[in-house]
């Protein structure tokens, strides 16, 4: 089984470029550009973590230099309409909403390790031109309460929840940190009315251990979705009970998929995993480790659900309609190393339906070897792209593909990267209304990249979009970038 991580969010780039919608791109910043709404004559010194979301609406971290700027100020989240007109959105060191006086953002968002580096901050962002971001609180009376969860936008910032807070419905219970584990990417999910989805941990006196996962809407309350230590939903014995959590995605009706952890009576390491979605006190299972997979006598069963993937973001992904798409790998009688890991997506009314399964025939030739863990998009018509590894045929060798379904669920083979050093990728996974890096939108275009060597290139690929599209939802981050469509 293969399961990869591909991208670059973390490799510096030193401009932004929008698509033009006549086969070219037109610049929007790149570094030693003057940053907009920063005062003293700052320049952009590099940028990292470009998203998209939405009709052409654009964020990135930019990091600062020049007089007045230092360790305490040097990051900020800007955005771009598809005017192109730049925004910052938030800025380390600007004071925090709803705190106090004299407290102010420290280093923005965090990366895969637990750690609070100005250097790595993450995000998510909306359609509607916000960002959700983590932050360390920097100021008089903050300790040990110093870190927050906030809204941006180019209106202002809003509080979601702080550490010290109280937890609603949680007696004598608080808010204490928002963690994620070095296997995942875990910026809140925030869907395009501002809604969001976040695992915080809690203490108190009835709490075991605290890993919960909550949302709350703009203007509404926050609300429990899950918490380690209850029983676990729709499993029906009363026996099963949440053992862990990982991070959420979220759509725009407000439904929450997220993966999680079992334990019981009855549990053991191949039943323990477990896919949900739904709303508070309406979660449903989505499949779960040691269920017969579809199509199977009962031989083959779902093994892993996401800890297969290097980064469980991937998993699940969630859409407009409900829909979610998952990897997993697959073990029992009907299985070999050839054929243990498949691309499902459920859909509300009809169940579990089979996308590719390792060792299948490959659109194009060969057959499937493997799944990235972190290239799966899925978009509001129930489109899948994936990247993966194709054996090709009466050979050793592999080949790096993408593949999206058109309309008619029909696969269509994107590109192909052959050569050891050289592959294709899809950045992120996006269910396109939950705040993640989308490199599949709704129209059916898709931005992907490739590597030969020490050079790599941006793509646009409007081989499944409908209908031909006049402009195109895009951008790219540059180093050595070329920009081509692809038809």
């Amino acid at each position: 089984m293969s399961v990869l991580s591909v991208g670059d969010f973390f490799i510096p780039r030193y401009g932004v470029f929008m698509a033009d919608g006549e086969g070219g791109f037109r610049e929007v910043i790149r570094a030693g550009d003057a940053a907009p709404g920063v005062d003293g004559g700052s320049t952009f010194s590099y940028f990292q973590f470009l998203t998209t979301q939405g009709r052409n609406r654009l964020a990135f971290v930019g990091h600062l230099k020049g007089a007045g700027v230092d360790s305490d100020n040097r990051t900020g989240i800007w955005s771009a309409d598809e005017s192109g007109v730049l925004r910052l959105l938030v800025r380390s060191g600007d004071p925090a909403p709803a705190i106090g006086a004299d407290v102010h953002f420290g280093k923005i968002a965090v990366d895969s390790d637990y750690r609070t580096e100005s250097d790595n901050p993450r995000f998510t962002f909306n359609a509607a031109g916000e960002a959700a971001f983590h932050v360390d609180l920097v100021g008089a009376g903050v300790d040990p309460n110093g870190r927050g969860l906030f809204v941006a936008s180019e209106h202002g910032s809003r509080l979601v929840v702080r550490s010290g807070d109280a937890a609603p419905g949680i007696p004598n219970g608080k808010f204490t940190a928002f963690p994620f584990t070095a296997y995942e990417l875990a910026a809140p999910a925030l869907n395009d009315y501002g809604q969001t989805a976040f695992l915080a941990n809690l203490d108190g006196p009835t709490i075991y251990y605290g890993l919960s996962l909550w949302t709350k809407t703009a203007a509404g309350p926050l609300t429990l979705i899950a918490q380690v230590g209850e029983v676990a939903p729709g499993l029906g014995n009363g026996e099963t009970m949440i053992a862990d959590l990982r991070s959420p995605r979220i759509n725009n009706a407000g439904q929450v998929a997220f993966a999680g952890l079992l334990s019981g009576p009855s549990i053991n390491a191949t039943n323990d995993e477990v896919l949900w979605m739904g709303t508070p006190g309406n979660l449903v299972t989505i499949v779960r480790e040691g269920d017969v997979i579809p199509g199977s006598s009962g031989g083959a069963k779902f093994g892993s659900v996401f800890t297969a993937s290097i980064l469980p973001e991937a998993v699940p992904i969630i859409n407009g309609r409900g829909q979610s798409a998952f990897l997993s790998a697959l073990r029992g009688d009907e299985v070999t190393a050839e054929n243990d890991s498949a691309l499902w997506l459920r859909n509300p009314a009809s169940g579990i339906e089979l996308i590719a399964r390792e060792g299948d025939p490959a659109p194009g030739g060969g057959a499937f070897g493997g799944f990235y863990g972190n290239s799966i998009h899925l978009n509001s018509f129930g489109q899948v792209a994936f990247g993966c590894f194709v054996r090709l045929p009466n050979s050793d060798d592999f080949e790096s593909r993408i593949y999206a379904q058109d309309r008619r669920g029909q696969m269509t083979l994107i590109a192909r990267q052959t050569g050891s050093s050289d592959f294709a990728f899809l950045w992120g996974s996006s269910g396109n209304q939950d705040g993640w890096q989308s490199a599949f939108n709704d129209r059916g275009q898709i931005i992907f990249g490739d590597w030969r060597g020490n050079s790599s290139s941006i793509y646009i690929s409007n081989a499944v979009a409908v209908p031909e599209p006049r402009t195109l939802i895009s951008l790219v981050l540059a180093g050595c970038c070329i920009l081509r469509v692809r038809k």
